[in-house]
């Protein structure tokens, strides 16, 4: 199914998106498959409706995560950057080995990640276009998901760096000095990939965590749920005529072939067959002599 975009560069609204599915749905014949993308459409239709709550709420959290987490979570960074730097016990080319061994874990993950994310796409090739299609809805159904709960992820960056911080000092307390350069390669990981990039001063481009954004990103994924949701529409519909046709197909050989169909139907019609004329000869007028022949 094709759902026109508006004019311009701009892509419709949610709900004019919504309009046009609802009017697909509800035209006739009513399917099965319409059913389906009605029910799915009336839930995106009651998500986008919830948006406006949900950035409300992040609205009280956002100052809180960028002011007073924010501070707490470089005060963290920074003393355990000064216990780094301070640090004359561990020399640099330990520090440059153990930053090669976390590059050689990071690497061991991101092709864990990329085998997984292969396997799961060598399945998907196997599989009918309908499944590929409700699994296109269930990332779009878990990516949606989690953006919706993105402060209490944000809050979970921030447990990371305390619980990081905590390790680091007990650490210290006990001269582990290479497992505190360790400590702090993850720390910083997570301070300047995580948290600074989404609520320090220089966020990335377009990325700044404000409630707007929350609500841009969260309009942005609900679309690509809804489209998920037509496009397993088209499979649903595709599978349900295929589905029909290969029935009709399996009950005709088995009315016409299996049960004696073209049995019946052949010896009906060969007792009302006219034959053609045949010349005249003496084995058709005298059968016996032709039988003796």
């Amino acid at each position: 199914m094709t759902i026109e975009q508006d004019t311009g560069s701009a892509p419709p609204s949610i709900l004019t998106l919504l309009a046009k599915i609802e009017a697909i749905a509800k035209s006739p014949p009513k399917t099965e498959a319409k059913t389906a993308l009605d029910k799915a459409c009336q839930a995106a239709k009651k998500e986008y409706m919830d948006f406006s709550g949900i950035v409300d709420a992040y609205k009280t959290e956002y100052p809180a995560l960028k002011g007073d987490m924010l501070k707490t979570a470089r005060a963290q960074r920074d003393e355990a950057k000064s216990a780094i730097d301070d640090d004359d016990e561990i020399d640099q080319p330990t520090r440059d080995a153990i930053e090669a061994l976390r590059h050689h874990y990071d690497e061991r993950a991101k092709a864990l990640l990329e085998s997984k994310d292969q396997t799961s796409q060598d399945l998907a090739d196997t599989q009918s276009a309908l499944t590929v299609a409700e699994t296109a809805v269930a990332d779009a159904r878990t990516t949606l998901d989690a953006s919706k709960v993105f402060a209490a992820t944000a809050k979970g960056w921030y447990s990371d760096i305390a619980g990081l911080h905590a390790a680091i000092k007990a650490s210290t307390s006990t001269t582990d000095r290479r497992r505190v350069y360790a400590l702090f390669l993850e720390l910083e990981d997570v301070y300047a990939n995580k948290v600074l990039a989404r609520f320090g001063p220089h966020p990335a481009p377009g990325k700044a965590a404000t409630p707007d954004w929350l609500l841009g990103k969260l309009n942005a994924e609900l679309r690509a749920l809804i489209e998920a949701h037509c496009g397993k529409y088209t499979a649903h519909a595709a599978a349900l005529e295929a589905t029909a046709a290969a029935e009709t197909a399996a009950a005709a050989v088995t009315e016409f072939i299996e049960q004696n169909g073209r049995r019946a139907a052949f010896l009906r019609e060969a007792q009302d067959v006219v034959p053609k004329e045949t010349p005249t000869t003496p084995e058709t007028l005298d059968p016996a002599a032709n039988q003796a022949a």
